[in-house]
């Protein structure tokens, strides 16, 4: 790490609700991310080759990592707070509850540059907790904790717009993370951090420094740069 560069803190925290989060004591040090492709064979009998396999379909991605808690960094009495809080997020929410679909919350991943996809931050659903408890205080409060976490993608789903309606065009989004600028999120994108202005003048950005984090920013399409 340079003199310039910044230590970034990874975490979670709920898509629409950014005050319930779990910021990482310590950062990651692997990061397992998983695409699975599904296809059917139809064995044929007495052929020298099989047959090619019909492709039936993409999985979800599929993220990995695991996570040291020490309440000792925070100067906390336990870590229980963050382990119930990830727990929490494997229940479904109240408000899915009283619907059709009960669902528990999508979640955002966050660590500085570490994107994936076309939105940069990885959208999911947290599919397994697993806590194991190493240390604890006199009073048998846990302080340190190793936690395995697996996420599956939820990507949100682009609103299209009837093409005869002559309603605006759907486009791609981004979800804005501290310490992002439009000029990183423009080289990101489009490999021009002077893409900017782009981004500015569709989403009525006046200070492109200043970004509030958990904002979606709609990107230009490739083909409208120039009229942007």
């Amino acid at each position: 790490m340079t003199a310039n560069e910044s230590f970034v803190k990874a975490g979670l925290c709920e898509q629409r609700d950014h005050s319930k989060a779990v910021v990482f004591h310590f950062n990651p040090s692997t990061i397992k991310i998983a695409k699975r492709a599904e296809y059917r064979e139809q064995p044929t009998q007495a052929a020298k080759q099989s047959a090619r396999p019909a492709f039936l379909g993409a999985r979800a991605v599929d993220l990995q990592f695991s996570l040291l808690l020490d309440a000792r960094v925070r100067r906390r009495p336990s870590v229980m707070t963050e382990i119930q809080q990830l727990l929490d997020w494997t229940n479904p929410t109240q408000a899915s509850r009283e619907g059709s679909s009960p669902s528990p919350p999508v979640l955002m991943f966050t660590w500085g540059e570490f994107r994936i996809g076309g939105a940069g931050q990885f959208v999911g659903l947290l599919s397994s907790v697993d806590a194991t408890c190493t240390l604890f205080a006199p009073n048998g409060a846990p302080t340190r904790a190793e936690v395995a976490l697996a996420m599956k993608a939820a990507p949100e789903e682009p609103k299209r717009t009837n093409p005869s309606s002559g309603g605006v065009r759907a486009h791609r989004g981004h979800r804005v993370v501290a310490g992002d600028t439009l000029a990183a999120i423009a080289h990101h994108t489009y490999g021009d951090p002077g893409r900017w202005r782009a981004i500015a003048e569709l989403n009525g950005v006046d200070d492109p420094m200043r970004l509030a984090a958990g904002r979606r920013l709609l990107l230009p399409e490739h083909g409208e740069l120039g009229r942007l």
